[in-house]
Parts: structure tokens; sequence; C-alpha cells
């Protein structure tokens, strides 16, 4: 009979012996010693910032200084340019020339002219009415571009000789009106549209008055 096979018995793990740390100090020399670097370090750190504030609020009052001190001097200067040149007068003022307080020779004789020919003009408009009344079409449209022709010519002429710009603005804007309803006649009588031609007629002749009212009547 066969013998048995011998068991083999492992061997027992030796643990290794622990370290032992050593204790922290704490004796109440060190804790003196940290208290008082701690200390130091807050008080360095106080009287660097204290510094700063100091150093930076002195540069701002010497800024303000400053520039309180240059505006002044500016200032001083340009009151000084302003009291020269009250003094002196504006050189544009006195360069400009003097608005005319009455027409010229030249300026009355072509107003005159020109508001002659508006009220021969105006003396016929009782014949152009008859053209329209009896839709003679062909006479209404000669009699426009014929003694009616010329208002707008005419009336620019002394527009433009009028002595104030005031006074331009008006005539101006009353010649623009009568030119307005003369062509509106005019394309009435192109179309034998009686009642429309009679109709701007009447205005036509109420806007040549009005803008004769504003030509002052001068002569040469």
């Amino acid at each position: 009979m066969p013998g048995k096979a011998a068991v083999t018995v492992p061997r027992p793990v030796t643990l290794p012996t622990p370290i032992t740390l050593p204790k922290p100090i704490t004796s109440p020399r060190l804790i003196t010693l940290q208290t008082a670097t701690t200390l130091q370090t807050a008080t360095t750190l106080q009287t660097a910032t204290t510094l700063q504030t100091a150093t930076t609020t002195t540069m701002t009052r010497l800024l303000s200084h400053r520039f309180a001190t240059l505006g002044r001097q500016v200032l001083g200067g340009l009151l000084a340019m302003a009291v020269t040149w009250l003094s002196w007068g504006s050189p544009a003022l006195a360069a400009r020339p003097a608005a005319p307080t009455s027409l010229s020779a030249a300026q009355t004789a072509q107003i005159s002219k020109a508001r002659t020919q508006l009220t021969t003009a105006q003396s016929r408009l009782d014949e152009l009415q008859r053209y329209i009344a009896s839709e003679d079409w062909t006479n209404t449209s000669n009699f426009i571009h014929g003694p009616l022709g010329d208002l707008r010519r005419q009336a620019a002429t002394i527009n433009r000789n009028l002595l104030s710009s005031k006074d331009q603005q008006k005539a101006r804007s009353q010649a623009r009106e009568l030119m307005a309803h003369i062509e509106r006649l005019d394309m009435a009588a192109k179309d034998r549209n009686a009642r429309l031609a009679t109709k701007e007629y009447g205005l036509a002749v109420a806007d040549l008055s009005a803008y004769l009212d504003l030509v002052p009547a001068v002569g040469p």
C-alpha cells in the first residue's frame, strides 16, 4: 500500500514592526515664536497698505492741483482773448457791408419797367375773359402765350431786385401761385373745358392783382 504524501505546512508571515512617528513639539517657546512672526507679518502688510494709500492720495491731490492751475490759466487766456476781440470788434462783422436801405437807380429802373409790362397785361384780361366765355379756344391759347407769355420773366426781374430778402420771398411765392393758375388755364383751353378755364381765369386775375400789390410803384 503506497505511503501518504507529506503535507508541507507554510511558514508563518512575520509583519514588519510599525514605525512610531515623533510627536510634534508643542513647547510654549515655539508657539510664542510663531505668534510673534505672524504678528510681525500682519503689521508689515498693514504698514505697506497704509503707505500705498497715503502715496495715492498725495498723487491725486497733486494732479488735481496741477489741473486746476492749468484750467485757470487757460480760462484766463480765453477771457483775455475775448476782451481783446470785443474791444477791437469782430473782423467778420466789420468787413460785412451794411444792408442797403433804398433801391439803387438800376434796381428802380428794372422794377419800373417790369411792373409796367405786368400792369399792361392786367389791363387786357377782359379780352381773355371774352374768349373763354365764347369758347374761342384758339384765341384763348394765343392770348395766354402772347400778352401773358412774358409774365414769368417780368416777375423774376422784379423779385431779384426787391430790397429785402423777406419781400423777395413773398413775391416769389405769389408769382408761383399766379403761374400755376396760368398753366392750368392753358391746359383747360387745350381740353376745351370751359368750366375749368373760367375758374382758373378768376384765380389768375386775383393772383396777378395780389402780386402787383407787393411791387413798389417806383419810377426811373
